[in-house]
């Protein structure tokens, strides 16, 4: 089955009687007024792409008052969430496991005078 999403711009003032008359159409599955850039929107519901076309051209567009139309058709491959991967426990063997620090290990001692800084400008020219 294909669908697609139809925007409508109409004259000011025709959306009731459009909707009314789009729900009379056999490929017409739901009709709605909106706010915003485009008046109505509907959906279209057919066998395949030229039957959407046909109801497009042939009778949508041809309403009274209907001043222009997008067309969002389906993608069905994208319809509907995927399916999660199956989950892999996080077991690290032992032997991958990250190192660990030494036993010997001595942290260096933050060293605060300014001499380091001097030396550097001294290098400088500053």
């Amino acid at each position: 089955m294909q669908k697609a999403f139809i925007l409508i711009n109409c004259d000011l003032g025709s959306e009731a009687n459009l909707i009314k008359e789009l729900n009379q159409l056999d490929a017409v599955k739901e009709v709605h007024g909106i706010l915003g850039p485009y008046d109505i929107v509907t959906t279209i519901e057919t066998d395949n792409q030229d039957k959407i076309r046909k109801t497009i051209s042939d009778h949508i567009r041809k309403l009274e008052h209907i001043r222009s139309t997008i067309t969002l058709m389906r993608i069905e491959d994208l319809e509907g969430p995927k399916p999660m991967p199956e989950i892999i426990p996080d077991i690290i063997p032992e032997e991958k496991k990250p190192l660990e620090p030494p036993d010997e290990y001595v942290e260096e001692e933050y060293d605060e005078d300014e001499e380091d800084f001097s030396v550097k400008t001294e290098e400088r020219g500053m």
